[in-house]
């Protein structure tokens, strides 16, 4: 079990750019949107620049700038999550199709066959890294964004009561 801990770790250090950095960028132009929405709206007197859009009903026009904070906010927050797990998606997509192929191009595969590793773990690390450890970090990256999106949406909610 140690054997494909470490494999794991590995298979982590070495494609970090797609398991570990991926995430964080998101989770920080997702912040960013939420902190430059919330401001917007704040300064604003929650009212976005968007005073010439109005939805219609029966007794009238409503001004939809009053209801376009609220709108984005929870779009944001579901498409936050659907742009997470598309990226991490594809990332795996990528990390399957070149793992092995770069194992063997850069030739770290004969120093891994010459250790006391089979292949058939080295493959089931490059599997679990792949659908389970990927998915649990993008998971928690989701998390933790949609907790510090959901403190700005109720910042700006308090700043407006």
């Amino acid at each position: 079990m140690n054997t494909l801990f470490t494999l794991i770790k590995r298979e982590l250090w070495q494609y970090q750019s797609h398991f570990i950095r991926l995430p964080i960028i998101i989770s920080l132009l997702f912040i960013a949107l939420s902190f430059v929405i919330t401001l917007t709206a704040m300064v604003s007197g929650h009212h976005l620049p968007f005073q010439w859009l109005q939805i219609s009903t029966n007794n009238g026009a409503i001004p939809f700038n009053h209801l376009l904070p609220i709108a984005v906010l929870e779009t944001s927050f579901g498409d936050s999550f659907f742009i997470f797990m598309l990226v991490t998606w594809v990332a795996i997509a990528h990390y399957c199709l070149g793992c092995l192929y770069d194992d063997r191009l850069d030739r770290s595969i004969l120093f891994w066959h010459s250790l006391p590793i089979s292949s058939w773990q080295e493959l089931a690390a490059k599997l679990i890294t792949a659908f389970v450890v990927a998915p649990i970090i993008a998971f928690i990256a989701i998390v933790i964004t949609q907790i510090i999106m959901n403190l700005f949406s109720t910042v700006r909610n308090c700043q407006n009561q």
